[in-house]
């Protein structure tokens, strides 16, 4: 794994440590927020690339709030 992937997910860790959820176990808020982290990543680098907002289209497709 690389630095930035290893970086998202230790976020991922500490926000599923810090977040109280009753209905979702501790591996799956790390799961869905790692998820998260790295379309949001991907969104971003999307727009770097292509000034289309195609980083919109990508966290649409995975239901994401924009």
């Amino acid at each position: 794994m690389n630095e930035q992937t290893v970086d998202l997910y230790e976020q991922a860790s500490l926000f599923a440590s810090e977040e109280e959820n009753p209905t979702k176990s501790y591996k799956d808020r790390v799961m869905l927020k790692f998820a998260e982290l790295i379309v949001r990543e991907c969104a971003s680098i999307a727009d770097t690339a292509e000034p289309f907002l195609s980083s919109d289209l990508i966290k649409q497709h995975f239901g994401l709030d924009q």
